[in-house]
């Protein structure tokens, strides 16, 4: 692939970030970029969003819910609070999240499934301190 390609790529993936994760949050990202982890940042704005996220079998909705679910049951806490972020911006309900949670706990454990839940109630309340919307529109603006 051409380098101009690999910059467009980088470009597409970095607008669906930030609709994902949200500006605020996109922000700290970038200002949270250094030499050490510039390349893999490069990397995942390329690969995971800029090619994997813009596939159009699955809407945003689906692949949020898939994300929320795997890393829930890899127990990978610390990218759970942003991809639940991203749900709740790509549309997915609380009621939704809710049953998600109650379905998982059948697959990944009680207790994973209720520190799931812990963390969907802590991004609900940080959303409602802060009053966060989607702020780049609905994903479909985007594709």
């Amino acid at each position: 692939m051409a380098e101009n390609d690999q910059e467009k790529l980088r470009i597409r993936g970095r607008e669906i970030l930030q609709h994902l994760i949200g500006t605020d949050n996109f922000e700290r990202r970038a200002e949270a970029e250094n030499d050490f982890n510039r390349d893999f940042q490069a990397l995942s704005e390329k690969y995971a969003f800029g090619t994997v996220w813009d596939r159009k079998a699955l809407d945003w909705r689906a692949r949020s819910l898939l994300c929320v679910s795997a890393l829930a049951a890899l127990r990978l806490w610390g990218p759970l609070r942003l991809h639940i972020h991203s749900a709740l911006n790509n549309g997915v309900t609380i009621d939704e999240l809710r049953e998600t949670v109650i379905h998982l706990s059948i697959y990944i454990g009680l207790p994973s499934a209720s520190e799931l839940g812990g963390i969907v109630e802590k991004v609900l309340l940080e959303r409602e301190a802060t009053q966060e919307e989607d702020s780049s529109g609905s994903p479909e603006a985007l594709a």
